[in-house]
């Protein structure tokens, strides 16, 4: 879990999997913050704490995928100036189409060949409600 109140649909779904004696994962935030209530509260709990992507592979007893992250790093450095500007971009923080226009001063039709060819090439992804982050 990431975030959510206490009695949030997230905090129901993560007791369903406490009753199942399945693995939890939350992410810490800040004891000040009501999105961070629910997390933080897991954690007290005996969630596992997650900061990324490692404590879940490590759990679990897989190993990350080098492949896919290797073909991209090749294909990142094959970029032309304004791929790595809008990779620079997206790698910190997820942004929507519209924020994506506006930061890069680009047509639509020329953000979206782009966010489609960097896609295609494993550098970016979308994920629901059309944002979009680096991966690399």
């Amino acid at each position: 879990m990431t975030e959510g109140t206490a009695h949030s649909g997230a905090m129901i779904t993560m007791n369903y999997a406490r009753v199942q004696n399945r693995p939890r994962f939350a992410v810490p935030g800040s004891v000040y913050a009501a999105a961070s209530e629910g997390p933080n509260h897991l954690l007290v709990e005996g969630a596992l704490a997650c900061l990324g992507e490692k404590q879940v592979l490590d759990y679990f007893g897989w190993l990350p995928a080098d492949e896919p992250a290797a073909m991209a790093a090749d294909a990142l450095s094959q970029l032309d100036e304004t791929s790595q500007r809008l990779v620079e971009i997206l790698k910190f923080e997820e942004k929507s189409f519209d924020e994506l226009a506006n930061i890069m001063k680009m047509s639509p039709s020329s953000l979206n060949s782009l966010l489609t060819i960097l896609e295609m090439q494993g550098i970016i992804r979308q994920s629901a409600g059309k944002l979009y982050r680096a991966i690399i």
